[in-house]
């Protein structure tokens, strides 16, 4: 032997190292969020569409040209393999950093959908 072997004891190291921070709680969090959100984006777009508005996103314009009033299957399936994906790799950084993004940016949107909502139904 020449020495370039790792032992178990290095990979079991390594393998914890990998792991360590899929029992996030915070991070699971995360993910049940944007994926919650995700659902609530979709919901508030299709009663914002019903009274006449329209939407801004090019990439959800196209999918609810292609799909219609189902574009919300798309949508909930691409973010949530996107969830899936990112949360398989959560012991990189870039990774939380996404899901911390994902999540800022969707209860953004979901605030503007509650303002555009309130216009349309005051004080409800």
């Amino acid at each position: 032997m020449d020495g370039t072997c790792s032992t178990l004891q290095d990979r079991l190291a390594w393998i914890e190292t990998l792991i360590a921070d899929r029992n996030s709680p915070l991070m699971f969090f995360m993910a049940i969020l944007i994926v919650s959100l995700n659902i609530s984006d979709a919901l508030c777009t299709q009663l914002i569409l019903a009274h006449g508005g329209s939407e801004v996103n090019p990439i959800a314009r196209a999918a609810i040209a292609t799909f219609g009033d189902h574009f919300w299957l798309w949508k909930h399936g691409v973010v949530s393999l996107a969830v899936v994906m990112l949360s398989s790799h959560i012991h990189l950084r870039m990774a939380r950093v996404c899901l911390a993004v994902a999540a800022c940016m969707y209860s953004g949107v979901t605030v503007w959908h509650l303002i555009l909502i309130d216009s349309l139904y005051p004080f409800v």
